[in-house]
């Protein structure tokens, strides 16, 4: 098991490798910005790292965590984070597909693709007749 040490006396350096230890494993971060900013006041989105992850290179999703009690969609959020952290469209792009490619649909990738995106809803039954 890797272990990325927790003294952390130079934080910059500290990022750094987690960082590394991050992109080299592949690992996907999940964030939701809106639960975060009401879980941490005082903190802005402009401020929130989503920015400097995707910046460098780091797999993140964007996500709602519990959009009810937050009161937003993935569409919002990342509506917002576009607006606050000026992702670019293939900042935008590779965001989503990590959403994709990272989700809990255990399928293979173009299926999830196909069944997700490109799919067009089953039709809706035909309408049932009342005989009275």
């Amino acid at each position: 098991m890797d272990k990325v040490s927790a003294d952390v006396k130079d934080k910059v350096e500290y990022v750094k490798k987690l960082t590394k230890f991050v992109c080299d494993r592949r690992i996907c971060l999940e964030v939701c910005p809106t639960s975060n900013l009401g879980t941490m006041p005082g903190l802005e989105l402009k401020d929130h790292p989503l920015g400097m992850m995707v910046n460098q290179g780091v797999s993140v999703t964007v996500n709602t965590d519990n959009r009810l009690v937050s009161q937003t969609t993935t569409v919002k959020e990342l509506r917002r984070s576009v607006d606050a952290l000026g992702f670019t469209p293939k900042q935008l792009r590779e965001i989503v597909i990590n959403g994709v490619k990272r989700s809990f649909f255990h399928d293979i990738y173009p299926v999830k693709v196909k069944t997700r995106c490109a799919s067009p809803p089953p039709p809706l039954p035909p309408p049932r007749l009342s005989h009275h």
